[in-house]
């Protein structure tokens, strides 16, 4: 298939690649960046689709519902990536819809990578086919912490506890805190986003989590997780 990507060097000129379904991220950085012969930093080149920019260099193409005739923007610099994503948001699972949480009790048998600490804890799917858990839900423990959904996940925040590649935050999870969240959520990009937040909630000695076959995502132009050992005023 074909996709296209329109950049804002090089006087704006769109580039036309050929790919396919199950092309990574990263190998389209890299054919990308042969195409247009330049010396960009890759860590400094990202691309974005619909909105949402692709931070998973390690997700398909395939992943992101990008398919033949789709447009690519391309962007290089980590402010300006920065600027971007609090203007694009990023897709999250509805924490506004509180009845979706489920509680479960602790085991000693789960696997290595779901294990949490107090706070808040992030869930994300590793896609790194040579992670022991490739494919696998994972928890990213986060703590006791203001944590922005929008701008601070990176490659040193939000990484597979087993691989250490980066993740994307899909989800979250709380055990013995309390916690809250302030948020401006968009359902629909032909509607205003609309703001949102909760009081303080307490979660006890088990996990408390967003279950996603029963919450959907949405985009969140803004969105702040504070988890607190105490509840605050």
């Amino acid at each position: 298939m074909k996709v296209s990507i329109a950049t804002s060097t090089k006087m704006g000129r769109t580039y036309i690649l050929d790919v396919e379904p199950s092309t990574t991220v990263a190998q389209l950085k890299t054919k990308f960046l042969q195409e247009v012969n330049d010396l960009l930093d890759t860590q400094q080149t990202y691309f974005v689709f619909d909105g949402e920019i692709l931070q998973d260099e390690n997700d398909t193409l395939e992943s992101y519902g990008i398919e033949d005739d789709a447009l690519l923007h391309a962007f290089s610099g980590n402010g300006v990536k920065k600027r971007a994503m609090a203007s694009l948001g990023i897709k999250f699972l509805d924490v506004s819809d509180d009845k979706s949480i489920k509680i479960v009790q602790w085991s000693r048998t789960g696997p290595q990578w779901q294990r949490t600490r107090h706070g808040l804890c992030l869930q994300g799917i590793c896609t790194n086919v040579n992670c022991q858990a490739a494919q696998q839900h994972v928890i990213m423990p986060i703590g006791y912490k203001k944590f922005d959904m929008v701008t601070d996940p990176d490659e040193t925040t939000t990484k597979c506890p087993m691989c250490g590649r980066f993740v994307a935050p899909k989800s979250c999870g709380f055990n013995n805190c309390w916690w809250r969240f302030q948020g401006k959520k968009q359902i629909d990009d032909n509607k205003a986003p609309v703001s949102c937040e909760s009081e303080w909630q307490q979660a006890g000695d088990a996990y408390h989590y967003f279950d996603d076959k029963t919450t959907g995502t949405v985009t969140w132009r803004k969105l702040t997780i504070e988890a607190t050992k105490k509840k605050t005023l």
